[in-house]
């Protein structure tokens, strides 16, 4: 099924080359020109790799610390009990979760951007897997999300760290990097910390070229191909 692009779209993608790919400063000079939105949309990151997403050995998942924030702070969920519950708080966790909160996602409750657990909670986690699992939000220990220091781990969230990875259907990591307002120093140096990190998560058995494409998006308005 062919997207149909409203008429301002197609105006805006006429301010870019198809056909060239754009070296980094170029492309964030031009993006403000292809953003569309009445407020101030997100800069989106995509990579595109070389990868079967199907294959467990040649998922990609890993974590970094950006240099520079996003603008968009990231609601924190909070699974914990006991001492860890008063440490949650204190580090500055927004939504402590409990069996209620269980209950409340199972009816549908997802107004939160990250969920974190001591593993004593696990257990009562399982009946929200199939959940939160799809959606890359289910606690797990490789991306430090299910951790007995949540107080780092919250900290670490607010400082910038997010995590990279493709899912399983699709060699596509998306990432929000910065606003089209954000300083372009701030995007360049966010863009090449991910490109880095994802470089350096390359599964052993893939081939290269490891990453096939690089685009960037506002929220509204065409994309941006990039020089690799």
């Amino acid at each position: 099924m062919v997207r149909k692009r409203s008429k301002i779209y197609k105006t805006k993608q006429k301010i870019v080359n198809k056909n060239k790919e754009y070296d980094l400063d170029s492309a964030l000079d031009l993006l403000p020109k292809l953003s569309y939105s009445k407020f101030d949309g997100v800069v989106e990151l995509h990579i595109n790799l070389n990868v079967d997403p199907q294959k467990s050995g040649q998922r990609v998942r890993t974590t970094v610390l950006l240099p520079h924030s996003t603008g968009r702070e990231k609601k924190i969920l909070v699974f914990a009990k006991g001492d860890a519950v008063k440490e949650a708080q204190n580090a500055g966790a927004d939504i402590l979760g409990d069996e209620n909160t269980i209950k409340k996602i199972e009816d549908g409750f997802l107004d939160f951007d990250i969920v974190l657990a001591h593993p004593s909670m696990m257990q009562k986690l399982t009946n929200i897997a199939r959940i939160l699992g799809p959606k890359g939000l289910m606690p797990n220990p490789k991306s430090g999300t299910l951790t007995e220091n949540l107080s780092k781990a919250i900290k670490e969230v607010k400082m910038g760290k997010i995590e990279l990875k493709t899912s399983e259907k699709e060699p596509i990591i998306h990432i929000t990097i910065g606003k089209i307002s954000s300083p372009k120093e701030d995007l360049l140096g966010n863009i090449n910390t991910i490109i880095n990190a994802v470089s350096a998560a390359k599964p052993p058995k893939v081939k290269e070229p490891f990453i096939k494409s690089v685009y960037l998006t506002p929220t509204m308005g065409p994309r941006i191909g990039l020089i690799l």
